[in-house]
């Protein structure tokens, strides 16, 4: 009798720990899935941080062109092709009204505005009389073109003038 319920109590441990090792299985690869989407996101988020900080740059660049364009010429002609509406300023300094294909997309536009760009004390008594603009440079880009979001943009504004 005792040798039966030694082999009845074995046979009740084994399927036991066949549903432990089940059990601890299947914890196993829920945390490891945790895991491996923690790194996914990750990544994708050190990949967005790269592109955000790609296009600051980008835009940054923009409002430099800008300014040297002004310098190689002259405000007006620069606010003739950019005040009010989008332009391109390449590495040529050319100012064109179209924006670089690729990932990333580039515009620059000129804005008339009072306090934000202020001229400086005695600006009237200038010869000539300063005038400032407000430049925003935007650079926009997708991961890829099937992403169903909008696309995702870093902005830099500068004010730009004729008075030194």
């Amino acid at each position: 009798m005792k040798k039966l319920l030694n082999l009845k109590s074995c046979k009740a441990v084994k399927g036991q720990s066949l549903l432990e090792v089940l059990v601890g299985l299947s914890l196993l690869a829920v945390v490891l899935s945790s895991v491996l989407i923690a790194q996914l996101t990750a990544m994708k988020n050190a990949d967005n941080a790269r592109k955000k900080s790609q296009a600051t740059k980008l835009a940054q660049e923009q409002i430099e062109r800008a300014r040297v364009f002004r310098d190689f010429s002259t405000i007006d002609s620069l606010a003739n092709l950019c005040l009010n509406k989008t332009c391109y300023i390449n590495s040529r300094l050319e100012a064109l009204p179209v924006t670089p294909t690729g990932i990333y997309g580039q515009t620059l536009t000129l804005q008339t505005v009072g306090a934000e760009c202020p001229t400086p004390a005695g600006g009237a008594s200038l010869n000539p009389t300063p005038v400032s603009y407000k430049a925003t440079a935007v650079t926009t880009w997708r991961k890829n073109e099937a992403q169903p979001f909008p696309a995702l943009e870093a902005t830099v504004s500068s004010c730009i003038s004729n008075w030194r």
